[in-house]
């Protein structure tokens, strides 16, 4: 059963438990962590951005620990091959996302970076740079990202067997995106006409292990924006699987991302393919790419991997029309993370 909230108020109950389980079209749950009395919990998180272009791709993701927080920059350059990475993080004695998903500010400055995150309304702008970004070669960005209000969707559950531990998320696709990045004596643009990207905002108590996998993409298709990020099912329930299309969302129940394994290795830099229980994706993800991050501290060997590829197959929408995806710009995600 697909379990939809349609009533706005608060995400928790005193006692840290969630008031209510399942989806939402766009955030209508707030999230009051203050509001716990009865066992205060740590909330542990991630703002994450995908942002698209035929040409780059760029990866934006800060997360929250214990007592650090982590940014992480990935630029993918798929004219030349190669990929670029930096790690930075500093110690927060507070929490530095807040409880609001996809909303607020969110700053981070150190010797020789400087990234924000301000989101208004139905818009984020996210800018920085990083002196050093890769090999002392410096990094300039800077973006604005505007949202479709129907092309996004919230989600919130329990952890199995722990009532107490939730997770609440909230993935927003079809993001018109505008900008442009200058690494060394190269720029990149995202014209606003062709670069559609998505975004990822997750908070949550958590508690041991935690792994996801996940595919996301944006680009025009049929004419219309289309945009997706799935992850592999964690309940037979509800779950945050959808597909936008032309402004409308297409509601999926669990989702398979099935990746080629050779001797007991998964060989990601094979194709993947993307189903749902109801046959309506029939998705092949081409890999291309692939970055990596390794994260020791309060994220206990967090584990890390953006794999830069394009989508193509079919999506069967609500009304009964079968779209053809031919190769847009797309990632893969890969998790693993003990709190």
């Amino acid at each position: 059963m697909q379990r939809r909230m349609l009533e706005a108020g608060p995400l928790l109950k005193r006692d840290g438990t969630l008031v209510e389980k399942g989806y939402s079209q766009g955030l209508i749950k707030r999230l009051n962590s203050g509001f716990i009395t009865e066992k205060p919990k740590r909330i542990y998180g991630w703002e994450s951005y995908y942002l698209l272009s035929d040409m780059c791709r760029l990866n934006i993701s800060v997360s929250q620990g214990k007592g650090r927080v982590y940014l992480m920059l990935s630029l993918f350059d798929m004219a030349s091959d190669k990929v670029y990475s930096c790690l930075r993080s500093e110690k927060a004695d507070t929490d530095k996302l807040g409880d609001e998903l996809g909303g607020g500010m969110v700053h981070m400055m150190g010797k020789r970076y400087e990234i924000t995150i301000r989101n208004k309304g139905e818009s984020t702008h996210i800018y920085g740079h990083v002196y050093d970004f890769f090999e002392k070669i410096p990094m300039l960005f800077d973006f604005v990202l505007r949202l479709n209000p129907p092309s996004s969707i919230a989600y919130c559950d329990s952890l199995p067997k722990r009532e107490s531990l939730f997770y609440y998320t909230l993935k927003s696709c079809c993001l018109t995106t505008d900008g442009r990045v200058i690494f060394g004596d190269r720029e990149y643009l995202f014209p606003p006409s062709a670069a559609i990207s998505f975004a990822d905002s997750t908070r949550g108590a958590f508690l041991g292990k935690w792994s996801r996998r996940m595919v996301g993409a944006g680009g025009i298709v049929e004419g219309a924006p289309f945009g997706l990020n799935l992850v592999e099912g964690r309940s037979d329930a509800t779950t945050e699987n959808a597909f936008f299309y032309a402004g409308q969302m297409n509601k999926l129940k669990n989702v398979s991302i099935q990746v080629a394994t050779v001797n007991g290795k998964k060989e990601t830099h094979r194709p993947l393919t993307v189903m749902d229980s109801a046959g309506r994706l029939r998705l092949l993800f081409t890999p291309k790419l692939k970055g990596e991050f390794r994260i020791g501290g309060s994220l206990k060997g967090k584990k890390e991997s953006y794999v830069a590829g394009n989508l193509q197959g079919t999506a069967l929408l609500d009304n009964g029309r079968l779209i053809n995806i031919a190769n847009i710009p797309a990632f893969y995600n890969a998790m693993d993370a003990s709190f």
